[in-house]
């Protein structure tokens, strides 16, 4: 087997900045060019030539011209980078080419970081043990750094017989970071909306948006502590059952009609002195002045120290002392 066929050609200045999303540059091969001068750039000229032909009859002649070649970018020692480097006019590259084929690779040569402005940037990772398979993504592991966008993307396959693919995406334009599985948990931050919310793949979510928090979750909510403090300038309760235990002490007033409303049916357990679970059956204990705006239908007995009535009182049962 002979030698190969790839050669370096020459140094290479790079005339135009690399469209974003393309392998190729033009490039002015300056070992081959020796005596330009000038700033180079990727603009063509025109020569102009005249002379008489063999009647003796004179002509004039143009022929495009260009002091650049088109490169396509080599991935020599790059083999997980999926995008070429975002190489700017000015930039130092190595040429290179295949046996005398009209036709130039080109791969970075220089520390050019001083040049570049914004760059994208992908690497990608197999992520399959099939042999018949290539790399793409479905079955490769991915990493983005866009500057252009304002962009950090990290995903994963399941190429590999993993149960769960993920995708992390960090937006430093729009002002989000947002972590995702392929079966619906998930959780956002948004900065542009004082916004953070985590969720499941179930509906079970926490939202804090600005100054409220919210929770839902289709069957429970459960917490458990030492100590629980409430402070509220308004509380409301909505369901079809409310059951609490407990030992209380209420040292202030209790208003039926004030700010704190029963609107339904309230059920005690059995406490202390109580002798079951049903309504009413359990002990409450208020330390402070009971004020009751309606009805109150007592089915067993009422004993009091002192009774004060505005009006008669029927009560064949009622003893007081």
């Amino acid at each position: 087997m002979g030698p190969s066929q790839l050669k370096f050609f020459s140094n290479g200045i790079v005339a135009a900045n690399k469209p974003l999303s393309s392998n190729e540059i033009e490039v002015t091969p300056i070992e081959k060019l020796p005596f330009l001068n000038g700033e180079l750039s990727d603009m063509g000229s025109q020569i102009t030539a005249s002379g008489a032909d063999n009647t003796g009859s004179a002509y004039k002649t143009q022929v495009a011209s260009s002091n650049t070649v088109k490169a396509t970018w080599l991935k020599l020692g790059a083999g997980n980078r999926m995008t070429a480097p975002d190489v700017r006019r000015g930039a130092t590259v190595a040429l290179y080419q295949f046996a005398d084929e009209d036709k130039y690779w080109w791969t970075t040569l220089t520390d050019d970081s001083a040049l570049r402005k914004l760059e994208t940037v992908v690497w990608a990772f197999s992520g399959t043990a099939d042999e018949s398979q290539g790399t793409d993504a479905t079955n490769s592991y991915y990493m983005e750094v866009s500057t252009h966008q304002g962009l950090i993307t990290l995903h994963t396959s399941k190429g590999n017989s993993e149960p769960y693919g993920y995708d992390i995406q960090l937006s430093t334009k729009e002002g989000y970071f947002r972590m995702q599985d392929d079966i619906g948990n998930y959780l956002i931050l948004d900065s542009t909306q004082n916004h953070f919310e985590f969720g499941n793949g179930d509906q079970s979510v926490l939202q804090m948006l600005k100054q409220n928090l919210a929770m839902a979750t289709q069957e429970s909510i459960s917490m458990k502590t030492k100590n629980f403090n409430l402070e509220a300038q308004t509380s409301n309760i909505t369901s079809n059952t409310l059951g609490i235990k407990a030992t209380t002490t209420h040292n202030g007033d209790f208003t039926e009609n004030g700010a704190m409303g029963l609107n339904g049916d309230m059920t005690t357990a059995a406490g202390g002195g109580g002798s079951g679970g049903t309504a009413g059956s359990g002990k409450i204990t208020i330390a402070g002045q009971t004020e009751l705006l309606g009805d109150m239908d007592v089915k067993g007995n009422v004993s009091a120290v002192t009774i004060a009535a505005t009006q008669s009182i029927t009560a064949p049962n009622l003893k007081y002392n």
